[in-house]
């Protein structure tokens, strides 16, 4: 039985904003959305429906043979860390 799973994401940029948000349910049917907001107001973003738990393993999978290149380098990810903690910084203080 297929227990679920969602996530998503919100990515700002100097001319707008990206929301996702991804899930398959218990019955295993994916669903996800993007909605592009900019000064010129929101747009929902065509997508089709794509099982992302699979997808991401088919990933990993194709990495591993060397048939795909990971485009997850460690640098994007310490800088994108960097960002979060400098946003709670000024957010929280500390």
């Amino acid at each position: 039985m297929a227990w679920g799973a969602r996530g998503g994401y919100t990515a700002t940029f100097s001319e707008g904003v990206l929301e996702a948000s991804a899930s398959m349910g218990f019955d295993g049917k994916p669903a996800g959305t993007v909605t592009a907001y900019t000064a010129d107001g929101a747009r929902d973003l065509e997508l089709p429906p794509a099982d992302q738990y699979t997808a991401m393993i088919d990933h990993v999978l194709a990495c591993l043979r060397g048939a795909a290149e990971n485009e997850i380098a460690p640098a994007s990810v310490l800088d994108a860390l960097e960002l979060t903690l400098a946003d709670d910084h000024r957010v929280n203080g500390g």
